[in-house]
């Protein structure tokens, strides 16, 4: 694998979460607010660095989709914010294989330079091409209609991944990882920097 996390960019994103952590255990409302401040985290994480959640030790990636070999063949369904920081990681990655990336909305990012396809080419695109579709949508209700559509289409719903119920689950606390990760240098090489 080479590198695709951004120190830099990962020092910045711990500086203002502990400021806010900071912020809010001051408050009466410290309860509240921490679980709040979770969901942010994971999903500024998810978009910003989301190499943050795979260690290169277990050959596993993507695990806030439950987790797919790192040496998989892959489908990108979405070129939103989310889908274009899967892109940008999984390139980063030497053992996946990014067979296609899809999106409805395909004509708006082909006028914006992004060579995205059609969901429709998923009716022509061989199933045995690619092992896992990523649906690329941090909204849970837009996601679960994407991958009832993908099954409506004759998509085995084993081949389809969105955001595991355990990673959108509120009592996971994020947070808690990342305060782990005090010292970047231990962080960095969690991600094999």
């Amino acid at each position: 694998m080479t590198n695709c996390f951004d120190e830099n960019e990962f020092i910045r994103l711990k500086l203002l979460l502990e400021h806010m952590m900071d912020t809010f255990y001051r408050s009466e409302y410290e309860d509240k607010l921490y679980r709040q401040l979770n969901q942010y985290a994971k999903n500024l994480l998810l978009v910003r660095q989301i190499g943050f959640f795979d260690t290169k030790e277990e050959g596993i990636v993507l695990k806030p989709f439950g987790g797919v070999p790192a040496d998989a063949r892959l489908v990108i369904y979405g070129a939103g914010k989310l889908g274009q920081s899967i892109r940008h990681y999984l390139n980063g990655l030497l053992s996946i294989e990014i067979v296609d990336w899809l999106d409805k909305n395909d004509s708006f990012y082909a006028k914006n330079n992004y060579k995205i396809n059609s969901i429709e080419k998923l009716k022509v695109l061989n199933v045995d091409s690619y092992d896992f579709i990523i649906v690329a949508v941090s909204n849970p209700g837009i996601a679960d209609d994407i991958c009832k559509n993908l099954i409506d289409m004759g998509i085995m719903e084993e081949k389809i991944k969105c955001l595991h119920q355990d990673f959108i689950d509120e009592r996971n606390y994020i947070l808690d990882q990342f305060q782990i990760c005090q010292n970047t240098t231990l962080h960095t090489e969690r991600q094999g920097k």
